[in-house]
């Protein structure tokens, strides 16, 4: 979603964080995966804003990089596993303990990672671990993307990624996580208001500039520059809200719309005016549309389309 390097490389000189949140509170982004975390954590990236010294490394699923510290990355991932959970965070209902002696582990990494005034990190997984971290870091200020429910699956279900086999075996499992992690934002944003950001991912992708005014406004965040000058939204691929596929997921899980419209009800802002949503280059869909989850998971398998 970033453009060339050489551009990235320029921007850094142009965004100052004035005014920061205190020391001690970070700022943690999250939500469900392929919901944009990568981009909103790439825009503080090049303010400054120290994600880590060793992120983790670029791939096929995030090809600009997932700007995320591989010890909040990796301690979350030990802990799932150490629960018998999928270190990917691919869980649906299960509660996540963090032992005392994990809790000191994550407690050196905070110490650490807490050398500059304004610091954080990011990681999707985090939305299973926010009473965790709210309770050891209590002035912790909170940035949650979300985004439609049939984008994150039809992501989920095209991305290729070794990891994501699951969900060809289990196409349902994706809408299954993506309501356990919405409505584990939802019950800590309604318990934590004030140190919460709810945005939606489309929203923040047509308009980062009024993204890069409600972090100053709610967090008192200030960085110079225009957040639009460093985002290239055709990476952002969003295409099928004309087909079947939002449909058949409202259908088959009638919690996706409920979910869906509390979500936007506690939006920080509202969609921009006359910007679609679908901002990416154009799907190509076949005339004889998949009817249910399993054959759009089928279509959408590489090389099963032209």
């Amino acid at each position: 979603m970033l453009k060339d390097s050489q551009a990235i490389a320029e921007s850094k000189d142009s965004f100052d964080f004035q005014n920061p949140v205190p020391r001690q509170s970070p700022i943690v982004i999250t939500g469900m995966h392929r919901s944009a975390t990568s981009f909103a954590a790439s825009l503080f990236h090049l303010s400054g804003m120290s994600f880590g010294d060793e992120l983790v490394a670029p791939d096929g699923g995030n090809q600009r990089g997932h700007f995320e510290d591989v010890r909040f990355q990796g301690f979350q991932r030990a802990v799932l596993q150490d629960n018998g959970l999928s270190e990917h965070g691919w869980i649906h209902d299960q509660q996540v303990r963090v032992s005392e002696e994990q809790e000191q582990t994550a407690l050196k990494i905070i110490e650490s990672a807490a050398g500059r005034p304004v610091w954080g990190w990011k990681d999707p997984r985090t939305t299973l671990f926010l009473n965790f971290w709210r309770r050891i870091l209590p002035n912790a200020r909170f940035i949650f993307l979300y985004r439609a429910a049939w984008d994150v699956a039809d992501s989920l279900y095209r991305r290729n990624e070794p990891h994501d086999e699951i969900f060809t075996e289990t196409p349902e499992l994706a809408i299954e996580v993506w309501t356990h992690y919405n409505l584990r934002l939802l019950s800590f944003f309604d318990e934590h208001p004030a140190d919460c950001l709810l945005v939606n991912a489309d929203h923040l992708i047509c308009d980062p500039d009024k993204f890069q005014d409600l972090v100053r406004d709610r967090f008192g965040v200030v960085w110079s520059g225009s957040a639009s000058e460093k985002c290239d939204p055709q990476l952002y691929h969003s295409q099928i809200s004309a087909t079947s596929l939002p449909k058949l997921i409202c259908e088959q899980y009638p919690a996706v719309p409920r979910i869906w419209a509390e979500l936007e009800r506690r939006s920080a802002f509202a969609a921009p005016d006359a910007v679609s949503p679908s901002v990416g280059p154009a799907t190509i869909i076949p005339a004889d549309v998949p009817k249910n989850i399993r054959d759009w998971v089928d279509w959408r398998r590489p090389g099963a389309r032209p």
